[in-house]
């Protein structure tokens, strides 16, 4: 059995917010299984409620260990699919959305680019950036 319990209040005061206020859910779930571990929950328990495995409570635990580790509840760099479009596309899609509709641009980024992306990701892509 591993808790953790050595916790500062400062750290408490930024779990809690965290917790109540984090952008993602992951982090606000690992923010939460930390506070049930300080005041004495087990992580057979932490891992019920959460329903991941005791190790992957153990993992979260042991970010703890790390310095600034309010800062490292989020998932760690390298997670996730690479995207298709960056920064560097952006003036040649303007240039081709000014001439050409959202499908016609999708099919001439995948002709002449080599770039397949649908229109609903070129959409939200053109959203994120302008």
């Amino acid at each position: 059995m591993r808790y953790i319990n050595e916790l500062s209040d400062e750290i408490i005061k930024k779990l809690n917010e965290i917790q109540k206020n984090g952008l993602k859910p992951r982090e606000r779930n690992r923010a939460h299984a930390i506070l049930l571990s300080n005041s004495g929950v087990e992580a057979k328990e932490i891992a019920k409620i959460f329903k991941k495995s005791r190790r992957t409570i153990y993992r979260w635990f042991d970010r703890t260990k790390l310095d600034d580790f309010c800062n490292k509840l989020n998932d760690l760099p390298g997670r996730g699919r690479i995207a298709t479009l960056n920064e560097s596309h952006l003036d040649t899609i303007l240039s081709l959305i000014k001439i050409n509709n959202i499908k016609e641009t999708c099919s001439i980024l995948s002709s002449k680019h080599e770039i397949k992306v649908s229109p609903y990701a070129l959409k939200k892509f053109l959203k994120k950036m302008v």
